[in-house]
């Protein structure tokens, strides 16, 4: 088999495996509820290790009034089927509703049954609500939407119960090294903590393990089980399974394994009485320190040698996040 053509194939169909536009859909939420300069996304390599640093922030609402939490939890509700289904199922529904007189029940058919997935799908009280399965739908959506890396497994599919999170991984996106000679793997770690360097810690912490930890295969195990790139897919689906193979040449010369992690956290800078550029900059002004105390634990992790995406986003309150997601869930 010609690893190359596989390669090939994938460069051609990757960016057709984004199921969301930027243009048309993440960046308009950006601009309505976060907000993003370049000021504020560090775009250089941090000094001996290999990151990459995003930064979002929360905007105001269209009055001005208060930080916004509605219009993200909408965004993110609207991509359920896409972070829970399988490309393959949703395929069908879509191909069902092409038709003439189609039943448009279908797609909601699909989105109670991903609705149904989240710990927070059925109502609890807002002290109840610790659940960190928001942050892990936002990091879907930067990784598909910002970075362009398709998810490879449904993970949320293969949950049998809502009750519990699923285990490993928070995600598993695929993507080319510059030059296309590599398939990137990239694992995905959230974190939605009261406190930034808890986040940051905790979210290395699980990396390192899965990064580290050479018996704990359980994640590439569920790749070459249910790896989803669609329907008509399934000729280059076997031809990729093979790099996942620890046995075979493909697995150590010609795939790599990167980090994206999401650290979401209460930042005291908010203020409602403050605009949006007195934020910005109050933030700004802190990105440094933060940066560095990631490279500190990057260090500590022995993480040093794995290329990230970092994502930073400061809250107002965590917890109001959280509810936010969990309210506009069970709407």
């Amino acid at each position: 088999m010609n690893q190359d053509n596989a390669l090939d194939d994938f460069a051609n169909l990757q960016s057709s495996l984004i199921r969301g536009n930027f243009e048309n859909s993440l960046k308009g939420v950006i601009q309505e509820v976060f907000t993003v300069s370049e000021a504020l996304t560090s775009e250089k390599v941090n000094n001996n290790i290999n990151v990459q640093n995003h930064c979002y922030f929360l905007r105001k609402n269209s009055k001005k009034t208060k930080f916004e939490y509605t219009r993200i939890a909408q965004i993110m509700v609207r991509n359920l089927c896409h972070y829970v289904i399988p490309r393959s199922e949703i395929d069908q529904v879509r191909d069902e509703m092409n038709k003439p007189n189609a039943d448009i029940s279908g797609y909601y058919d699909l989105l109670k049954k991903a609705k149904k997935k989240f710990i927070d799908y059925f109502p609890k009280s807002e002290s109840d609500t610790k659940s960190g399965e928001g942050g892990e739908l936002l990091l879907f959506l930067l990784a598909e939407e910002i970075l362009g890396l398709p998810q490879a497994i449904t993970k949320m599919k293969l949950k049998t119960s809502n009750n519990v999170h699923y285990h490993g991984l928070d995600g598993v996106h695929l993507g080319l090294n510059q030059d296309k000679s590599k398939l990137i793997l990239y694992y995905g770690e959230s974190k939605v903590y009261k406190s930034r360097s808890q986040a940051v810690s905790e979210c290395l912490t699980s990396l390192k393990k899965m990064l580290l930890d050479e018996e704990d295969d359980e994640d590439l195990d569920l790749l070459t089980s249910y790896f989803d790139l669609g329907d008509n897919q399934s000729e280059l689906i076997a031809k990729l399974k093979i790099f996942f193979n620890p046995l075979r040449f493909e697995n150590n010369q010609l795939t790599e394994t990167q980090a994206l992690c999401l650290v979401a956290f209460d930042e005291s800078s908010y203020d409602d009485k403050m605009s949006e550029e007195e934020v910005a900059k109050s933030i700004q002004n802190q990105l440094t320190s933060w940066f560095n105390h990631l490279k500190i634990t990057v260090g500590n992790n022995n993480l040093a040698t794995f290329h990230m995406n970092v994502f930073f986003v400061p809250l107002p309150c965590v917890k109001k996040f959280r509810n936010a997601f969990r309210d506009e869930l069970n709407s």
